[in-house]
C-alpha cells in the first residue's frame, strides 16, 4: 500500500464526529439559560398577581424521590382546595403550598395548624399554576 493509499484509510470518515460537533454548546446553553427561564417562568414573583383564599379542605401529597446517605425518601408538599372570588364567580382549585417535607407526617400536622385564609399567586403566563403561601 503506497503512502497517500493508507493515510487516506487512516482518516476518519468526514461526517462520523460531525454530529456531536453541537452537544457541547447545547450543555453550556442549557447551564446557563434553564435558571433564568425557571425564574422567569415557574418562581412567583411580584409580577404575579395575588389574591386571598378560604382554605376548604388540605391534602399532603408525594412528589418526588430524595436521595440522601441514608437511602431514598419521598418528597412531599401540602396543598390546599382553596376557594376564591374572581370576577365575581367562585372559584375553586386545589392549590400547591411552599411547604415541603420528606415527613408526610409533619406536614399533615403543619396543615392541620394552618389558618382558614391563605394567599395566592398566579401565573399570568399559565392562568392554571397557582401557588399558595400561609
Amino acid at each position: 500500500m503506497n503512502h497517500a493509499a493508507r493515510h487516506r484509510h487512516e482518516q476518519t470518515p468526514p461526517g462520523k464526529w460531525g454530529g456531536y460537533a453541537g452537544v457541547p454548546l447545547v450543555i453550556l446553553a442549557t447551564i446557563i439559560l434553564a435558571p433564568r427561564l425557571y425564574r422567569r417562568w415557574f418562581l412567583p414573583d411580584d409580577s404575579w398577581p395575588a389574591f386571598l383564599a378560604r382554605v376548604v379542605a388540605t391534602r399532603v401529597v408525594t412528589v418526588g424521590i430524595s436521595d440522601n446517605p441514608r437511602g431514598s425518601s419521598f418528597v412531599c408538599r401540602l396543598e390546599v382546595d382553596a376557594a376564591w372570588t374572581e370576577e365575581g364567580e367562585r372559584r375553586e382549585a386545589w392549590v400547591p403550598t411552599t411547604k415541603t417535607s420528606r415527613c408526610k407526617e409533619s406536614l399533615a400536622f403543619r396543615a392541620s395548624q394552618q389558618k382558614t385564609i391563605c394567599a395566592a399567586r398566579e401565573n399570568p403566563r399559565n392562568r392554571s399554576f397557582r401557588l399558595a403561601f400561609f
